[in-house]
């Protein structure tokens, strides 16, 4: 699973288009941006999140399985389910799995059966020790997602955690989503824990880039002409 980390409808556009690029997330953080405000109500953020599901189901993509849609919601927690299952309405199954991720709190993790009944997958975020991982497996979490560029600026042993929190879920079978990378020194050093990734629509072009293979590829040139 590689996902673009973004809510900006023009670099959404862009990055869907790249092979391999299997659908989007989205949070606060990256809605709030994308509007150009720092905060915003509730409701606004919920219009904005009923805004951009259909945007994306508007693009023209290139043909190919269902695609992925991760959307936080915020605000009061009784407007999760309301809200996700206004969402999963206008969706088309045939093209899009919609996902809701979760914090790791009781009172959300209670909601899975409910979204989960819908045919929304679920996913518990801003997971950074194992214990939490633990919990969101037996609570029935499709996936746990940790912020691993987060985690290595908070824990210079960053690679402990993250390899337990990678040992919970793949006991589970569930998935394991890294996320938070400034860049791609972070993307590499994280690659070996988990295959699923969201990276953000900045590093996304970038991602088959290396100087090796620039040297490689300029050398091949040269020879036809």
């Amino acid at each position: 699973m590689l996902l673009v980390d973004s809510a900006d409808i023009r670099e959404l556009a862009t990055a869907l288009r790249l092979p391999g690029i299997g659908g989007v997330t989205t949070n606060p953080t990256l809605v709030a941006r994308a509007a150009g405000v720092e905060s915003m109500t509730a409701p606004d953020y919920a219009g904005r999140l009923r805004s951009l599901v259909d945007a994306v189901q508007r693009m023209a993509l290139p043909a190919r399985r269902r695609r992925d849609l991760m959307i936080q919601p915020a605000g009061p927690v009784d407007g999760i389910v309301p809200l996700a299952a206004q969402l999963q309405s206008v969706m088309d199954p045939a093209r899009w799995q919609l996902w809701v991720k979760l914090l790791p709190e009781w009172t959300s993790l209670q909601l899975i059966p409910e979204l989960q009944a819908l045919g929304i997958r679920t996913m518990v975020t801003a997971v950074y020790t194992a214990a939490q991982a633990e919990v969101a497996c037996h609570a029935d979490a499709d996936a746990v997602a940790v912020y691993v560029g987060r985690l290595i600026t908070a824990d210079q042993n960053w690679e402990q955690p993250l390899s337990r929190i990678a040992a919970v879920a793949r006991r589970a079978q569930r998935c394991v989503l890294l996320a938070s990378f400034p860049d791609l020194h972070t993307v590499e050093r994280a690659i070996p824990y988990s295959d699923s990734l969201t990276i953000p629509a900045a590093l996304v072009e970038a991602l088959l880039g290396s100087p090796l293979s620039a040297v490689a590829v300029n050398a091949f040139a040269g020879r036809v002409r």
